[in-house]
């Protein structure tokens, strides 16, 4: 494949600040960003969608918190709402003290956050807005105009971390140029996993490898929220799929498994929201029966939930 490492230097690319991370020998499942995608400041975006989230009066927040405790006997349903429009509150705030103060304006309290939930930040690279992209996929269909609402609010905000990267670095910088990249490094390096006997030399590998795929997985999710071409072949959703059941068959121990483990897959439904959003993969999937039928075989051994 292009973008092949020589045997001698497949290993001289494993980040150093790997090794701090290794707990004994264990597997540190969420990786930190790589340094050099960090931007020097927090992102600021002068011009965002006009917010489009309804007043929060005293009742509202009460009505909330009743809600989110046992005495709400529609707390599932009300959380899923009060969740995803929180998120959405908590992206626009993390990239604008505009928004941030039309928001308090409207009774949204940006300082609290439920466990699990989208807190305000200081924006240096996307990953910091996992737990609001996580709320935008799980999204059930009643609440699609505000999933759409996020997208867009995303869709915009990543564009602008492209723009302030690549300014910063001196060169474009591309999501799925990154992927790409990621994915073929982590490629080669477990290709060669196999020859590495020392166990601790074994776990930083290894350990590298789900750094890179982790990476692979992501930056395809940004390239799809920030709407940025790609190529036509459909390969960039391959490279997540190899990503993705890597990362599966990878113990926190540092056990690679021989198969999938299909328990540690991400739901259908995510790879869904991925395909449905990526329109290299839409018009092959069209155009290539073939292409589709395997599409499909791929699909069923992610789990229904």
């Amino acid at each position: 494949m292009a973008g092949q490492m020589t045997d001698d230097s497949a290993f001289d690319d494993i980040d150093r600040r790997t090794r701090g991370l290794l707990l004994g020998r264990h597997i540190n499942l969420k990786p930190p960003p790589p340094a050099k995608d960090l931007l020097a400041g927090p992102l600021l975006v002068r011009r965002l969608p006009r917010i489009d989230l309804p007043n929060q009066s005293l009742k509202d927040r009460l009505s909330a918190f009743l809600f989110r405790t046992v005495l709400g006997y529609r707390e599932a349903e009300y959380r899923a709402i009060w969740d995803l429009r929180q998120a959405v509150a908590a992206v626009m705030a993390s990239v604008s003290p505009t928004a941030a103060q039309k928001l308090e304006d409207l009774g949204w309290s940006l300082e609290r956050r439920v466990q699990g939930g989208q807190r305000v930040v200081a924006m240096t690279h996307p990953d910091q807005f996992q737990e609001a992209m996580l709320l935008l996929i799980a999204a059930p269909e009643a609440l699609s105009r505000d999933a759409r609402f996020l997208e867009v609010v995303f869709a915009v905000v990543l564009r602008h971390y492209l723009k302030e990267i690549s300014a910063a670095a001196g060169n474009p910088f591309s999501f799925n140029t990154e992927a790409h990249s990621h994915c073929m490094q982590a490629y080669d390096l477990e290709r060669q996993i196999k020859n590495v006997v020392d166990t601790n030399e074994r776990i930083m590998v290894l350990q590298n490898i789900y750094d890179r795929y982790h990476y692979t997985s992501q930056y395809y999710l940004y390239s799809l929220l920030s709407r940025e071409s790609a190529p036509d072949d459909g390969k960039m959703f391959s490279m997540y799929v190899r990503a993705v059941f890597f990362i599966s068959r990878l113990q926190y121990d540092g056990t690679l498994l021989e198969q999938v483990n299909r328990r540690r897959l991400p739901a259908r439904r995510e790879v869904m929201f991925r395909i449905k959003r990526d329109r290299a993969l839409q018009r092959r999937y069209t155009d290539d029966p073939e292409f589709a039928a395997q599409i499909k075989m791929i699909l069923n051994v992610f789990p229904t939930t």
